[in-house]
């Protein structure tokens, strides 16, 4: 694979140009085409790549670094030990763990109150129930004794008009 440096970067569209290590024009070059990371590029950084053969101007394809052109491991930052590394933040401190407690509070409190409201709605509902049925009752029982009364009336009345009209027709 050719070997050659990078000329130019132009971030904002993700592309570039590599200049040939045996000379010639510069080779243009997509992000995509490179393998690794765009923004680890700079200017001057030594890279493999083929030749697009297919390609109308000169273009790169399959761009990679070369190992010794990013540094030695020497020159490479190390990994601090564990011990050093930053411990994530997953313990809350005491103001945090204060704050949701009173919020389990309220919350709590909240419940109890929203229970207590529906229980007293049901507790409505049952005994609306319970007036509606015995209305309806005392209604029936209203309706039931007034029938009784209008049907003794009726009776009596049927007993004394036809002993009238008998005692009328006999004189």
């Amino acid at each position: 694979m050719p070997i050659g440096t990078i000329a130019a970067l132009i971030p904002e569209k993700p592309f570039g140009f590599i200049k040939p290590a045996g000379g010639g024009d510069d080779l243009f070059f997509h992000q995509t085409e490179f393998k690794g990371e765009f923004s680890e590029l700079t200017l001057g950084l030594e890279v493999t790549y083929k030749n697009d053969l297919h390609s109308e101007k000169p273009r790169a394809l399959e761009v990679a670094l070369v190992p010794s052109s990013f540094g030695s491991e020497i020159d490479r930052p190390k990994r601090h030990p564990k011990s050093l590394r930053k411990k994530p933040k997953w313990r809350k401190t005491d103001e945090e763990k204060d704050k949701d407690a009173a919020r389990a509070k309220e919350l709590g409190v909240l419940w109890e109150k929203s229970q207590a409201v529906k229980k007293q709605a049901e507790l409505d509902a049952q005994l609306e129930a319970e007036s509606q049925a015995e209305s309806s009752q005392a209604e029936s029982s209203q309706a039931e004794s007034s029938q009784a009364e209008s049907s003794q009336a009726e009776s009596s009345q049927a007993e004394s008009s036809p002993s009238e009209p008998q005692s009328g027709s006999e004189g």
